[in-house]
């Protein structure tokens, strides 16, 4: 009878471990696909970023352009530093 509660509580031990270690390979996994999830968001924040600094850049060359000094320019000369200093 011994042997018995000694198996029981053997296999009880070994199912537990094995929760154990699956609660924790869920739990990894779901780690993993929010890091993916948050790469493609990164992925299009910076696309948008990107298209919207251009666009910023054609206004601010057109107002120049246009005559417009000023504050233009120091926006202008600001996103141009910004963008030389991000390229290093």
């Amino acid at each position: 009878m011994e042997i018995v509660k000694d198996i029981l509580g053997l296999i009880v031990l070994i199912g537990s471990a094995i929760a154990v270690v699956w609660k924790v390979v869920k739990s990894a996994n779901q780690v993993v696909t929010t890091v993916k999830e948050i790469k493609k968001d990164d992925e299009k924040q910076r696309e948008q970023n990107h298209l919207l600094t251009h666009g910023v850049v054609a206004a601010l060359d057109g107002l120049q352009q246009l005559g417009a000094n000023g504050e233009v320019t120091k926006a202008h000369q600001a996103l141009k530093n910004y963008m030389i200093e991000q390229l290093r």
